[in-house]
């Protein structure tokens, strides 16, 4: 390598990723196959170079080096300090446990389908974060659809009616808490494996679920194979599908892809009725409807725009 400060210019259309990426790249160890000082073909190894940075030469879409941009580029180097993600994990384990701590307790409470029905109140939050998180535009009608589900979930709630329980809020909460955990996936790079991210996210959240259930001090013991067989499938069955969320997310816009989980409370209420004998035709319709019209919508209007 050299022994002296580099410069990577960015790439001909004006972007930072490849410059970005080649000091990240940089600022490593490597090694390749060069020449000594004896002259002899040997093995060259660098210790990295810490002193890269990047020149804005402008590109097709004209100057790149003006105070705005100076400021994007100075917030996309900040992301590559590993402090950074690991920020950004323990945020989302935290936000994952509480998200599991809301469900997990509703399940105790209400009926399995209505506590899954409001917990897909995910897709409405996932619309509305991504607008001051990720700075994504949002047009009127998926706003509106937003507002149809939400109104769905009070139709659920029944908030002036004798049935109403402070427990139909818990999913609403897990909604949210699953909704901001999906959202943040966002801030990691393509470089960086699904698998890593959710493999930390869920090693964070067991540590902290771990010092919790430790200071709490109350806590049941798994005294069956049936049990433990019970909690196995969980963790199989979870991590699949939140792997699968995570990989999803990461690859399409989240307002766009959120609509698409409302399928997800037909079948709930489907496997409340096979498992556990339970039908809460009264409590969920009509807002159910709402809920899952709002994502018809949506879904119908953005296969408009894409004609």
């Amino acid at each position: 390598g050299l022994s002296m400060p580099i410069g990577f210019k960015n790439g001909t259309d004006g972007s930072f990723t490849t410059a970005i990426n080649a000091m990240q790249s940089a600022s490593k160890s490597h090694h390749f196959l060069g020449v000594n000082d004896q002259g002899y073909a040997s093995i060259v190894n660098t210790t990295g170079n810490p002193d890269g940075h990047i020149v804005l030469r402008g590109g097709s879409k004209g100057v790149n080096f003006e105070n705005q941009h100076v400021k994007s580029i100075s917030s996309d180097l900040k992301k590559i300090n590993t402090v950074y993600y690991w920020k950004i994990i323990i945020i989302r384990g935290a936000v994952v446990l509480l998200a599991q701590f809301c469900f997990y307790t509703s399940l105790t409470k209400i009926e399995f389908a209505t506590a899954s029905s409001l917990g897909f109140t995910s897709p409405l939050f996932i619309t509305l974060l991504s607008i001051p998180i990720l700075s994504h535009k949002v047009g009127f009608y998926r706003i509106f659809a937003v507002c149809f589900g939400f109104l769905g979930v009070l139709a659920i709630f029944q908030p002036f009616n004798d049935g109403f329980t402070i427990w139909l809020i818990l999913p609403v909460i897990a909604g949210f808490c699953y909704a901001l955990s999906s959202i943040l996936v966002r801030f990691f790079p393509d470089e960086i494996h699904s698998g890593s991210i959710q493999i930390g996210q869920q090693l964070v959240t067991a540590l902290i679920g771990a010092v919790v259930l430790t200071t709490m001090g109350d806590f049941v013991s798994i005294e069956t194979i049936k049990d433990a067989q019970i909690f196995l499938l969980l963790g199989l069955f979870g991590g699949i599908g939140v792997l699968s969320l995570v990989i999803s997310y990461r690859m399409v816009e989240p307002s766009l892809l959120a609509p698409f989980e409302y399928f997800g409370i037909p079948i709930s209420f489907i496997l409340g009725w096979l498992f556990f004998a339970e039908a809460p035709f009264e409590i969920l319709f009509p807002g159910v409807f709402f809920i899952v019209s709002a994502g018809m919508i949506i879904i119908y209007r953005e296969s408009r725009n894409k004609l």
